[in-house]
């Protein structure tokens, strides 16, 4: 795969009058892990509607430079997620499996591993219905790696996740940067991941406190003096 990068240069948002995001610049290179870390209101849920274009009334620039031309495939895994009633895990499932198949992303064996790591195999008869808030972040979070997109985003992917499976998460995502993707996951809790991605952009009130890389070996606790 070929490399790219993502430039984010002064972007700008405000609502009704209020500064939602100020100034906000970095860059994002494939082949590396990110976590936006903040706290509730910092305004990381904004910052990542901006980055997939879901978001109206910004300004600045996001800018793509590839090495070869190509069209970077973007897979958003939001924190609230329209649950599709009564249909069940299976079935919702297979109609992505159909998709990804058309589109010559759709790697089986890969699939059957996802069902395996994330313990998706136990619940997959079941209605939406039926189940629990981790539960349906794991359905969500398999479609999301089955994609096999070059950009993929998470805001706050461990809501409702045992402790085990968060490891197994960080693990697979781990992985997929690791194959000249980039990885962007946004969190207020720090707590487990300290160390495991290789750069954090700390967020304050709409601002970058920090940009940090894991070499650094900063801890847990300077990390939270920034947010």
């Amino acid at each position: 795969m070929s490399r790219f990068k993502i430039i984010v240069s002064g972007i700008n948002l405000s609502k009704k009058g209020s500064k939602i995001l100020q100034n906000i610049s970095f860059e994002l290179k494939s082949g590396n892990s990110y976590l936006l870390y903040g706290k509730n209101g910092a305004g990381k849920s904004s910052l990542i509607r901006c980055l997939t274009g879901m978001e109206q009334g910004v300004d600045g620039e996001i800018k793509h430079q590839r090495e070869v031309d190509f069209e970077i495939k973007k897979t958003i895994l939001p924190e609230i997620i329209d649950v599709p009633g009564e249909i069940s895990v299976d079935k919702y499932i297979e109609s992505f499996v159909r998709i990804f198949r058309k589109q010559d992303r759709y790697k089986e064996g890969f699939h059957k591993y996802l069902n395996k790591e994330l313990e998706i195999d136990s619940f997959r008869r079941k209605a939406f219905s039926e189940l629990s808030k981790g539960m349906i972040k794991r359905v969500f979070i398999s479609i999301a790696l089955m994609a096999e997109s070059d950009f993929l985003i998470f805001d706050e992917p461990f809501e409702g996740i045992d402790v085990l499976l968060k490891e197994k998460i960080i693990e697979l995502l781990s992985d997929q940067a690791k194959r000249e993707k980039i990885v962007f996951l946004s969190t207020h809790e720090l707590s487990l991941i300290e160390n495991r991605f290789d750069y954090y952009i700390g967020l304050k009130k709409g601002n970058i406190s920090r940009i940090v890389s894991k070499k650094e070996n900063l801890n847990y606790q300077q990390l939270l003096a920034d947010i």
